[in-house]
């Protein structure tokens, strides 16, 4: 059993280019990200948790994004922790 982070990610209206659109994004040790196109790929997702889940779910609290949870001009942010 692995954690990553999951970031949903909301344009809000004063976005130029994305306003109204949405995404979501995994995260793991080392800040690598997993897009989420890559997420329907079972294969690559076994290999992303083993390479870069964490093991304990303390451990992924401590990730960037909870420590800056809105910190983006264009974007809200929705962060929480997903036992993969």
């Amino acid at each position: 059993m692995r954690y990553l982070v999951k970031v949903t990610y909301k344009a809000k209206d004063n976005n130029p280019n994305f306003a109204g659109q949405m995404h979501i994004n995994y995260f793991g040790k080392y800040e690598t990200m997993m897009d989420e196109y890559k997420n329907n790929d079972k294969s690559y997702m076994d290999w992303f948790k083993g390479a870069y889940g964490y093991a304990r779910k303390c451990d992924a609290k401590r990730n960037y994004h909870f420590k800056f949870p809105n910190d983006e001009i264009y974007w809200t942010k929705k962060v929480e922790v997903v036992e993969v």
